[in-house]
Order: C-alpha cells, then structure tokens, then sequence
C-alpha cells in the first residue's frame, strides 16, 4: 500500500555546523534527516516520546545520503520528511533538503520497531499502523491544530491531542457546500 505522508521543518545553518571550507559538515545531514523525522511523527500527533511511552523504541538501521548541493552558515534549510509505505516492524523515511529552493540533499532512513524491554525487533504498535493508514490517503498538514487535507481542504480536528479522522467528522473547507464537491471524492 503507497500512502504519503509529508513534514516540513526549516533550520539555520550554525556556525558549528560547518567545516575549514565554510559549509555544512556532511554529518551534519543526518542531524537534519532526524528534524525531518520529529517532525513528521509529531506533525501526525504521535511524536517518538508516546512511543517509548509504550515500551517502543525506533533505532535507524540504515540510512542513506546523496550530497547534489553546498549549505553554508547562516543558510535556511528546509527539510521534507515523507512516509511513502504502511510501517511493518520495519519503516522507511525519505528525506528532501532545500536552501532558497534548491535541492541541496536527498536520502533515507530505515527503522526498526523494537521492544524497549527485550530490545527484540516487534510490529508497529496498533494505533500507529491505523493511524498512518488513515493519513496516507492524501498528505496532511497540522495548521490551528487541525490536520487539513492539501489535496481537497477537508478539516479533521485534533481533541485533545487524538486526530478525529472519521470523514463523518470533518469539517468542508472554505467555500464548499457538500462534500460531494471535494477532489477526493469525485
């Protein structure tokens, strides 16, 4: 099943962040790969501290970098972060970085679910599995403490910290009568 699920976040470059040729350490990009993954799990609203919170952890087992661009100090680099398949004990994270919309970097990182207590590789939690499913259908933002839709606008709302996800639900965008009028689901 190919889902996506997208993250942005934006990071200054520091001054320590870079080498004797004035740009970014090439280590330096697995940092930013771990931003982009943070981000991501906490813009769905299960951010890697309910994990461990369930006895979860999510060690990278692999992970790969391809360097297309420099980064300088001072640079803004935004970093995409995408869930593109349903996790199974393991999952696969790809990663964007931009400076001014250039493509400065592209990779990967492959995790493992494992129990925190036996630090055996396990399945996904439950929840989690269901809840990217849901999300995967189209990418989602978190905006107001909403997650909308960036294909047909639909608004699910975040109660108290679990997002309601359940078309029935939803709030129609802006300008929208019936949900019959939706991108989705024409």
């Amino acid at each position: 099943m190919n889902i996506m699920i997208q993250s942005e976040v934006k990071i200054r470059v520091l001054y320590a962040h870079t080498d004797k040729m004035g740009i970014i350490n090439n280590a330096r990009y697995l940092e930013y790969f771990e931003a982009g993954r943070n981000t991501l799990l906490r813009d769905i609203n299960y951010p890697y501290t309910e994990l461990e919170k369930t006895n979860y952890a999510l060690p990278v087992i692999e992970v790969h970098a391809k360097y297309i661009s420099i980064a300088q100090y001072d640079d803004l680099i935004t970093i995409k972060a995408f869930l593109r398949e349903a996790p199974t004990v393991k999952v696969k994270i790809d990663y964007e970085l931009y400076v001014e919309g250039r493509l400065i970097a592209t990779g990967f990182t492959i995790h493992s679910f494992i129990r925190l207590d036996t630090m055996k590789p396990v399945r996904p939690p439950e929840d989690f599995v269901k809840l990217v499913k849901s999300l995967g259908k189209a990418p989602l933002k978190l905006i107001n403490n909403s997650l909308v839709c960036t294909s047909c606008g639909l608004i699910f709302d975040i109660i108290d910290g679990i997002p309601d996800l359940l078309i029935d639900d939803a709030r129609l965008p802006p300008g929208v009568k019936d949900i019959s009028e939706l991108k989705c689901k024409k």
